[in-house]
């Protein structure tokens, strides 16, 4: 069985990188503590984390996060289900993060940033690639 890399450290633009992780119960030690190195290999100076399941509607240690997050800072999950319920709890993450200027990155999506300060564009499928490769264009 191959071993699994850590993701390289995610660059703060203009601030601090900041990871939440979260476990449903707390039978899940491993991988909370694996979610944490994880996030602290990505480069995050600090790491919320709890143990709570996801349809709990009081997550504190997601509070606190989202609290102390900066203009310029950049939160950083390992999956989005490890950040919201579903994926309109997502959305509305995403827009409350792009409304205060904080970026968002997720390790399983290739730790590109989905949005906020040094985004990036969405990654096309194979087939836009193609066409833009066709007309001259890079990816």
């Amino acid at each position: 069985m191959a071993r699994k890399t850590a993701p390289a450290p995610i660059p703060a633009e203009t601030g601090a990188v900041i990871g939440y992780a979260r476990t449903s119960t707390i039978e899940q030690e491993a991988g909370l503590a694996a979610q944490e190195r994880d996030l602290r290999a990505a480069g995050c100076a600090r790491v919320f984390s709890e143990q709570v399941s996801s349809v709990a509607t009081v997550r504190p240690q997601l509070a606190a996060a989202l609290d102390y997050l900066r203009p310029g800072d950049v939160l950083v999950v390992t999956k989005p289900d490890r950040l919201a319920r579903s994926t309109s709890d997502l959305l509305g993450i995403v827009d409350t993060l792009k409304g205060r200027g904080v970026g968002l990155r997720i390790l399983s999506i290739r730790g590109r940033q989905i949005q906020g300060p040094g985004s990036h564009r969405p990654r096309q499928g194979e087939a836009g690639c193609r066409a833009r490769r066709g007309r001259g264009r890079a990816e």
